[in-house]
């Protein structure tokens, strides 16, 4: 739904919903990501998107190692400072868990994913990708 593929066959990312000229960094790619591990689990036969989501972003596999080239790829681009990467990780998550009491029930509200993902983040201190990250 953020992608459209021109004529010449290149892929062009679109995300209209936060767009910010001055916007934080990474925050696309962070959602992407999620995204795309969520479904690379579903295919695997992983249904619970949080723990989809923390084995690609925070763990090991070949979909984490191109996470973390994409990410200090875009970082040493900008001139990112290294230790920015996890509070941005962070920040992009209570910033999606901010809008999920508008869609769930507030029984629901607890186990939303962008609430799980930061928990999930936050007890993952010294996590593979996260390593990775601080290592730049």
């Amino acid at each position: 739904w953020n992608l459209m593929v021109r004529p010449d066959g290149r892929v062009v990312f679109l995300d209209w919903e936060a767009y910010e000229p001055f916007g934080l960094p990474l925050w696309d790619l962070f959602y992407f990501f999620r995204s795309y591990a969520i479904a690379a689990g579903r295919r695997a036969g992983v249904r619970d998107g949080v723990d989809a989501s923390a084995a690609h972003m925070l763990g090991e596999s070949a979909l984490a190692d191109r996470f973390v080239s994409a990410v200090l790829a875009y970082r040493e681009r900008i001139d990112l400072p290294a230790a920015a990467i996890e509070p941005l990780l962070l920040g992009c998550w209570i910033h999606r868990a901010l809008k999920e009491p508008s869609r769930l029930t507030e029984k629901r509200l607890q186990g939303g994913l962008s609430a799980s993902l930061i928990r999930r983040t936050l007890g993952s201190s010294g996590a593979p990708t996260l390593r990775r990250f601080a290592d730049g």
